[in-house]
């Protein structure tokens, strides 16, 4: 006799297939992803897939918005903006590594698809994350500005080369975390971020 899918909520289903196409996406890459396979992940037939997303295009599309979200959701909105008071600006990199790192750590599936790009990724993927990176890079090079000014930037200082520097380091610390979670907690590296703007002389950090 033929098993039958359990009948879940839309929302829930939908949560179901995105779940499961993000853990494929992780584990195999791009490369042979049908929603046949997604469909044998999520434990269902192929049926809710077309009913709720119509093609595997959609659904690809639908997974990234997902990831996206989980993404922007990790880090509070006031540590990626230009205005942040009279905070120091070595507090708030140190804070800001370790909610990042802490958000890995707790969504390791979502970061994975995020800072380990799978081979055979399609060009409109790839095309979405380029263009969130640079947003992101843009958001920080807003706080650099903001830093620079507090501390008073030395001649010359560049902050759009700065915050590609921050984010490409972060990135790296992202799949520390993801490589051996055990070895490198969000303390141990945040507390080694601190250790490193500490280098810096005191009136520079002021």
């Amino acid at each position: 006799m033929r098993t039958r899918t359990p009948r879940l909520a839309a929302d829930v289903r939908r949560q179901q297939i995105l779940d499961a196409t993000l853990r494929v996406v992780a584990r195999d890459g791009f490369s042979g992803l049908t929603m046949e396979v997604i469909a044998k992940e999520a434990g269902v037939t192929r049926t809710p897939l077309y009913a709720i997303f119509g093609d595997l295009g959609t659904l690809l599309a639908a997974a990234a918005d997902e990831g996206e979200a989980r993404a922007r959701a990790a880090i509070p909105e006031e540590l990626l903006v230009a205005d942040l008071g009279t905070a120091r600006p070595d507090d708030v990199l140190t804070a800001a590594s370790r909610l990042f790192l802490e958000a890995v750590r707790a969504d390791p599936l979502t970061w994975q698809v995020l800072l380990l790009p799978a081979a055979g990724t399609p060009k409109e993927i790839r095309r979405r994350y380029e263009r969130n990176r640079r947003e992101v890079i843009d958001r920080v090079e807003q706080l650099v500005r903001w830093g620079l000014e507090r501390v008073g930037p030395p001649d010359g200082a560049d902050p759009h080369v700065i915050a590609r520097m921050i984010v490409a380091v972060g990135e790296d610390l992202g799949r520390m975390v993801l490589a051996e979670p055990d070895r490198w907690p969000p303390d141990r590296i945040a507390a080694a971020v601190g250790d490193v703007v500490a280098l810096l002389p005191a009136e520079e950090r002021a």
